[in-house]
Parts: C-alpha cells; sequence; structure tokens
C-alpha cells in the first residue's frame, strides 16, 4: 500500500495483490490515516487481483465514515471485472447501504472520482 498526499490535501492510495482479512488491518490504519490528512482519498485497485468480505465490508464502513466527517472516498477507475462480480456476488451494489446515488455518493455506483 502507497498512500501520497498532493498540495490540495487530496490523497491517492495505491493498493495491489490480493485484499484479504490477512491484510485488513494495515488497510484499516491507512485509511483512517489517511483520513486524518485528505479532504479526498481516490483508491487505485488497478494492480488488486482479488478481494474478500472483510475488506468489501471495510471499504464500505470507511466510505459511510469519509462521508459523515465530510470527506470523499472514491476509486480511481472503474473497478476491474472480476473485482465487480465479487462485489456484486456478496450483494454490494449502488445504493446497498441507501446512499444517495443521485449525488453519486455510493462507493460502488460505478467507482470513479
Amino acid at each position: 500500500m502507497r498512500i501520497e498526499i498532493d498540495a490540495d490535501k487530496t490523497g491517492r492510495m495505491t493498493l495491489e495483490g490480493d485484499l484479504t482479512i490477512q491484510s485488513i488491518g494495515e488497510l484499516r490504519t491507512g485509511l483512517l490515516e489517511a483520513m486524518e490528512a485528505v479532504d479526498a482519498l481516490v483508491i487505485d485497485m488497478g494492480m488488486v487481483t482479488g478481494i474478500d468480505m472483510a475488506c468489501l465490508q471495510l471499504f464500505c464502513s470507511a466510505h459511510r465514515t469519509y462521508v459523515r466527517e465530510g470527506k470523499k472516498l472514491s476509486f480511481r477507475h472503474r473497478l476491474a471485472d472480476d473485482i465487480r462480480r465479487v462485489v456484486e456476488t456478496a450483494g454490494y451494489s449502488a445504493n446497498a447501504c441507501g446512499a444517495d446515488v443521485a449525488e453519486k455518493t455510493c462507493l460502488w455506483n460505478g467507482g470513479r472520482d
């Protein structure tokens, strides 16, 4: 995991490999530390090869926390098809948590920043 912060307080988190429960502690810490330092965090999952339910839950929880704090959390690009299938199979879809899709606040609404 790599986090870069621009002068305008936009952070970029680059992830790669499998995102599993074994990596959730480091991912959670990175998301929390970034939230303290940025107004918006863009997650690049272009090099992610797999994801499990624990990480999906963490992303949703982090997104709700960022929104509650008046910050933005988004994905840099549209999620890869295999990652998107895991997201959908797990029951995560745009507006699954009641986020306002019209306002594009749902993390899973297409995954673009």
